[in-house]
């Protein structure tokens, strides 16, 4: 029986996370394009859009778990949306330093025009398999998923500086 080149990788190109990370570039640049040459938005924007529009207002602390991404870079998305005036910010009660974000009447309706051509996409994308292999990749993404925050969990690995390359001291 043949071994995976995943099962057993002998370049970058064998890589799984580096596959993805091609796979997110190149089908994702249509989406990129939408965005900022269509909606005057970037991908990053999008996604804290489309995360609000999922699980409604939400702290930015919780917004940026939720979109997977850095608290520097999801405060920057969110100031970028406020000044578009898609986002709203609203200091909470007794602690001002915490604000909740939700989406403005306009940043929704933007978010109800690009959805679908999203959707759209991703369905284009899929439509090289069969149903029950979109099944199948579910899983094997909720499994793989799964498996990542395990080990993010359990692994000790001391944090970087990655504006010198080295570990922090």
């Amino acid at each position: 029986m043949a071994t995976s080149r995943l099962g057993d990788p002998q370049s970058i190109e064998d890589l799984l996370l580096y596959r993805l990370i091609r796979l997110v570039s190149v089908a994702g640049s249509p989406v990129i394009r939408m965005c900022e040459g269509q909606h005057g938005i970037t991908r990053r924007e999008w996604r804290v859009m489309a995360v609000l529009q999922f699980h409604g207002p939400s702290l930015s602390s919780e917004l940026a778990d939720r979109a997977g991404l850095d608290h520097a870079r999801t405060s920057r998305a969110i100031t970028g949306l406020v000044e578009k005036k898609l986002l709203d910010r609203m200091a909470l009660p007794g602690d001002r330093r915490r604000v909740r974000i939700s989406l403005t009447p306009a940043g929704a309706a933007l978010y109800a025009q690009l959805f679908p051509e999203v959707v759209q996409l991703n369905q284009e994308i899929l439509s090289v398999l069969r149903p029950e292999e979109m099944d199948v990749l579910d899983d094997l993404i909720n499994r793989l998923q799964a498996r990542a925050v395990q080990h993010v969990a359990e692994a000790n690995l001391p944090k970087a500086n990655r504006r010198r390359g080295r570990l922090k001291s």
